[in-house]
């Protein structure tokens, strides 16, 4: 039985095929038949590797792990010739060109920024709307509360109707402050809070029939 060796080389990231060797070999004789495809006199500094592990000359291929095809796949250090090429002046040039060309092109740049200031104009429309909302529905629940929580020198549950008015506060400003949290990371869209905005005010107004809310959605209990 025969398989294929896929020598990929850390050095330079290349990579070479050597078809049908016998699945017995072991890895001392797939060193050879590497050093000599590279021309190399001595395996000394050849280091056969799979999986990140770093394997013996003793072992067989037939024990490593295949791949499709049977295929198996080795990675090669220590051949003097497959080494990084360093980057040269005109690499670095090509680079610089290359970015100019695309990043620091002044049409694209120009409708980066209109399309920024544009989300950024449509995010704030979004939250001036969001704050309107919270201002007119307090504005209009401190209305409609009974006549013992508006008119306190008058009232004798002055206490209640103060705690009344604090929750209310108190589940506003924190609505809100999530709403305006989750709008300026964009994890979610301005008119999904406005949504969610819209169904939590309405439902702490005086008015608001949650018996209807549920009938006219289809709710069942």
């Amino acid at each position: 039985m025969t398989v294929t060796l896929n020598i990929k080389y850390a050095g330079d990231g290349s990579s070479a095929l050597i078809n049908a060797v016998p699945s017995d070999s072991t890895i001392e004789k797939t060193k050879k038949l590497i050093a000599k495809a590279n021309k190399m006199t001595s395996v000394e500094s050849i280091r056969i590797i799979q999986r990140g592990k770093i394997l013996y000359d003793d072992q067989k291929l037939e024990n490593l792990i295949p791949g499709p095809n049977n295929t198996i796949v080795l990675y090669v250090t220590g051949i003097p010739g497959k080494v990084h090429k360093p980057i040269t002046n005109n690499n670095n040039q090509q680079n610089i060109q290359f970015r100019a060309g695309n990043i620091f092109n002044p049409i694209k740049r120009r409708s980066l920024v209109n399309e920024l200031k544009n989300k950024i104009i449509e995010n704030q429309k979004g939250l001036l709307m969001l704050g309107a909302l919270v201002i007119g529905t307090l504005a209009f629940a401190f209305m409609s509360l009974e006549r013992s929580s508006t008119r306190f020198p008058n009232s004798s549950n002055k206490p209640e109707s103060m705690s009344r008015l604090t929750k209310l506060l108190i589940s506003v400003v924190v609505f809100g402050g999530v709403a305006f949290g989750l709008a300026l990371i964009n994890r979610v869209e301005i008119s999904v809070i406005k949504k969610c905005a819209v169904l939590f005010f309405m439902s702490i107004l005086p008015t608001f029939d949650v018996e209807a809310f549920m009938r006219e959605r289809q709710f069942t209990q």
